[in-house]
């Protein structure tokens, strides 16, 4: 049996769709007697969402860029979590560097952080910058800016500041930051245990900067109509889900 691991946005949902040759091709792969799965930046309620809507079907779900594992019910298999005292600080530097939002996912609850230029809408949960202390762990902190370039320097601003404690990866212009210690081919890593797969039984598909340690650790494909850098690092490459199952099964 293999695995094939595959972040979500860009790479399964391309053009805002999951299409449905790429459904089918996951339907064949897993008829095969092998196991599909996504490894995303978004929490729980938003992947399963989609899923869900684009009736796609998976066995694994990784979210939080490797945070949080589960399975295909999905029933929370582990979690890999921060601790909350470190939040404040962060989320006050986030807004300092003029990030246009800061949201805290915790125990599959995300949080709104309230600053100046926000505008709180009453069907989510906001909290004040200090209420940022009363929440004990966090599996994922993100915000966002105008553009990439931005963006980069955000997340290389964060790994300098907070090194040790936690890690930002840029996806676009937004910037996701975890734990110290977790990212989505540790997250690959984790389920591969679970399993009790060796690590080459995964392939790994993405296509953008925050995809790029789990491509590098195991037999990764850059979609091709993602980043050129990524594409360039990566060497193996697809157009899409169905491609790719093409390569494997051929």
């Amino acid at each position: 049996m293999k695995i094939i691991a595959s972040d979500y946005d860009g790479t399964l949902n391309q053009n805002r769709i999951i299409a449905k040759r790429d459904i089918d091709a996951i339907k064949a792969w897993r008829a095969a007697g092998n196991q599909f799965g996504v490894v995303t930046g978004r929490g729980l309620p938003g992947i399963l969402h989609e899923m869900n809507y684009y009736s796609a079907p998976f066995d694994f779900l990784i979210c939080n860029n490797g945070c949080a594992l589960y399975d295909g019910k999905p029933a929370l298999l582990e979690q890999h979590a921060g601790k909350g005292e470190l939040l404040p600080d962060l989320c006050r530097f986030l807004a300092e560097k003029k990030g246009l939002h800061v949201t805290v996912s915790s125990r599959e609850v995300l949080h709104h952080v309230r600053y100046e230029g926000q505008t709180p809408k009453p069907e989510e949960l906001w909290i004040s910058m200090e209420e940022t202390s009363s929440i004990p762990d966090f599996t994922q902190v993100d915000t966002h800016f105008a553009t990439g370039e931005e963006a980069g320097q955000l997340a290389a601003a964060v790994n300098r500041q907070f090194e040790g404690r936690v890690t930002a990866y840029q996806n676009g212009a937004c910037v996701d930051i975890v734990p110290f210690g977790v990212s989505k081919s540790a997250g690959v890593r984790w389920y591969l245990a679970r399993l009790g797969l060796s690590e080459n039984a995964a392939v790994t598909v993405g296509d953008n900067f925050n995809d790029l340690d789990m491509l590098l650790a195991f037999e990764g494909y850059a979609i091709t109509s993602g980043r050129e850098e990524v594409a360039k690092q990566v060497g193996r490459t697809c157009d899409n889900i169905a491609d790719l199952v093409k390569k494997l099964i051929r």
